[in-house]
């Protein structure tokens, strides 16, 4: 049976309704300040919420905030009681988030047709997200797929690694292909939140979101972008190549100085035999702007256009 939270200070009104949701064939669960409702809230993961404005604690505006800060795996219908009638009033709620506005007194039909509303558009809501996630779950699962299969199929790639490793050890050979895994890793996860990103789009454009649903959407996609950021920061993954390879970075800055934070990451990227392709989606950029990084780089380093730049940079690979 669907869980519904009722925060409300009126005892009166509050068993009014949850003997009504009874009925009903809902399981109402009673709060009778906002504190409570929010750790009842947390314990429960309610179906939906109907929570009073003016409470003796925190009023029902301060309950919402709190709740659409936490990050819960699935969205909740929130509607207010109020005996408030100001529009002003009204506008605040919507604005911040709320689903609906019931004002007291209601009657029991105005009550019952605003929470079945709101519980079938927010499971059609959900349904979609999760039939979208699958969706992207198994187009990450292809991909990945493929790209084991692409890497195989490099051999010239694979075996001047393996000689490399051969050299350097068996400590060496575990963490370059942590370094290689990171790298992959890292490729997949911005490709899946790009997927992410652009299917929010998608859903956002959909006329028949209300207020709520359309704030929940757009604070979604602005984690979303947050994760992308820190995806992107290469923080893992230079920290994986000094641990791999420890005098490359002291090694060619002792020779050119002025290198960059990114030019010194593009540097090290290129070091462990990424492709052109492979670099871009690493450093989440297009293919022509790791072109012009890597002219740029080599005229900084005074080398030629024909200059051999992989054999350059392998150069630094070992201490000198």
């Amino acid at each position: 049976m669907k869980k519904i939270l009722i925060i409300e200070d009126e005892h009166e009104l509050s068993d009014g309704l949850a003997e009504i949701l009874k009925f009903e064939g809902y399981t109402p669960f009673q709060s009778e300040n906002g504190l409570s409702g929010l750790r009842l809230a947390d314990e429960l993961s309610p179906d939906l919420i109907l929570c009073d404005v003016v409470m003796p604690d925190i009023d029902g505006y301060e309950v919402l905030k709190r709740l659409r800060k936490k990050n819960y795996r699935k969205p909740v219908p929130f509607i207010f009681i109020t005996a408030l009638t100001d529009r002003r009033n009204y506008r605040q709620g919507m604005e911040m988030g709320a689903d609906d506005y019931l004002t007291k007194p209601f009657t029991r039909t105005e009550l019952l047709n605003a929470i079945s509303s709101k519980m079938e558009k927010y499971s059609d809501l959900g349904d979609y997200v999760d039939r979208k996630i699958f969706e992207i779950e198994s187009g990450l699962e292809s991909r990945i797929t493929l790209l084991k299969d692409e890497i195989n199929e490099k051999s010239k790639y694979i075996n001047r690694i393996n000689e490399q490793k051969e050299q350097l050890g068996s400590s060496l050979q575990k963490k370059e292909m942590e370094l290689m895994e990171e790298a992959l890793n890292v490729i997949d996860t911005n490709n899946t939140i790009q997927n992410l990103k652009n299917l929010i789009q998608v859903k956002m454009r959909n006329d028949d979101l209300n207020e709520g649903q359309r704030k929940l959407l757009s604070e979604l996609k602005g984690k979303v972008s947050k994760k992308n950021i820190l995806c992107n920061s290469w923080l893992l993954f230079q920290m994986k190549f000094n641990q791999a390879h420890p005098s490359f970075i002291s090694n060619i800055t002792a020779k050119f100085s002025g290198l960059t934070r990114y030019e010194l990451v593009f540097l090290s990227a290129t070091y462990t035999g990424l492709t052109t392709s492979q670099l871009a989606d690493l450093l989440n950029i297009s293919q022509d702007s790791v072109r012009k990084s890597r002219y740029r780089i080599k005229k900084k380093m005074g080398l030629s256009r024909n200059d051999d730049f992989l054999k350059f940079v392998h150069s630094f690979g070992f201490a000198q």
